[in-house]
């Protein structure tokens, strides 16, 4: 019974950090990158989707499906890139399983899954590098995957950014 107890404890105070203020503090920051990169971002035109990322980010590789990008320091980087058969909200849970379970990504640890309509995004750390993983669902036949890589160092100043990036892509 004690623990039970405890583990009820335990799960009540994860619950409350992971929700504790961060909300409000996170739409803020989120609201101010959204303008900034509104106002001055770098429009990526593939062939079937558009994606704007922040203006001190150079293009690395870009096609008709896919942009890499990286910052002035290559500290942080992005790739995105567009598939006709997107994976469906109603699947985003098995390809987060089944991405997290590759054997390539397990010097990660990941977080759960943030899913909020049609975009899905999962944090990963290893060491002193993080990764952003996204999933954006458009149509049946349109959607774009792909992840921001960052020093941990640097989280406070690139999460922020990746919602509104995410928000902007746009099927042609």
């Amino acid at each position: 019974m004690k623990k039970y107890y405890y583990l009820l404890i335990a799960a009540a105070a994860l619950v409350m950090a992971a929700c504790g203020g961060k909300g409000q503090e996170s739409s803020a920051e989120e609201d101010k990158a959204a303008e900034e990169l509104a106002a001055n971002g770098t429009v990526f035109e593939g062939a079937n989707f558009s994606i704007t990322y922040p203006k001190d980010w150079k293009e690395t590789f870009k096609s008709d499906e896919s942009v890499n990008t990286a910052s002035e320091d290559n500290s942080i980087t992005m790739d995105a890139t567009f598939s006709d058969y997107p994976c469906k909200p109603a699947d985003f849970e098995q390809y987060y399983k089944n991405f997290t379970g590759m054997s390539m990504n397990a010097s990660y640890t990941f977080e759960q899954p943030v899913i909020e309509e049609n975009i899905m995004t999962y944090k990963g750390v290893d060491g002193d590098k993080a990764v952003t993983n996204f999933v954006v669902y458009i149509d049946d036949k349109a959607g774009v995957a792909g992840g921001v890589k960052y020093p941990v160092s640097k989280a406070a100043e690139v999460e922020p950014m990746i919602k509104p990036i995410l928000n902007s892509i746009k099927k042609k």
